[in-house]
C-alpha cells in the first residue's frame, strides 16, 4: 500500500509540475540598441532629424529582446510630416511587413531584434506595441523629430 501511495503521489507531482510550467513571454526594450539610442525604450527619446539627402545621418535603433516563448508586433503610424527611414540591409531578427505610412514590424521567440533608423526633415509618429498576440496595443509611444 505504502508504494502505491508513493507511485501516485510521484505521478500527481510529475502531472502538476508539467501542467502548471510557465511560459517566458518577457519583452525588454533597453535604452541603446547597435545602432544608438533605443526608440523603443520606455523613457523619452529626443530625437534629432538628419536633414536633407544627402547628408551626415544620425542614426537609431528599433531594439527589442524577447523570451523564448514571446511575439511582438510593433506599427509605426506616421501622424505628420517626413516618415522615418529604415536601413533594411542592417535589419536584425525583425519581419517588416511595409514600409509606408503605417509600417508593421513583427518578431517571434526568443530572439534580440535590433534596425537602424534615421529621421529626415521634420515629422512625428505614433509607435504601438502589440505583446504576445494582444489585439490591442499593450504600449504606445508618440516620437517627433
Amino acid at each position: 500500500m505504502k508504494a502505491k501511495t508513493i507511485v501516485f503521489w510521484s505521478l500527481f507531482l510529475l502531472i502538476f509540475s508539467t501542467a502548471c510550467e510557465k511560459k517566458n513571454t518577457d519583452i525588454s526594450y533597453p535604452a541603446e540598441g547597435i545602432y544608438g539610442t533605443n526608440i523603443f525604450k520606455t523613457d523619452s527619446v529626443d530625437i534629432t532629424a538628419s536633414g536633407n539627402y544627402p547628408g551626415t545621418y544620425i542614426y537609431y535603433s528599433m531594439r527589442a529582446e524577447l523570451a523564448s516563448d514571446a511575439s511582438l508586433k510593433i506599427m509605426v503610424k506616421r501622424k505628420s510630416g517626413d516618415i522615418l527611414r529604415f536601413s533594411s540591409s542592417s535589419n536584425l531578427n525583425w519581419s517588416v511587413d511595409a514600409y509606408d505610412d503605417s509600417t508593421k514590424i513583427y518578431a517571434f521567440g526568443q530572439s534580440v531584434c535590433d534596425m537602424k533608423v534615421y529621421f529626415q526633415y521634420r515629422g512625428s509618429a505614433e509607435i504601438e506595441f502589440y505583446e504576445n498576440g494582444s489585439s490591442t496595443p499593450t504600449r504606445t509611444k508618440t516620437i517627433a523629430w
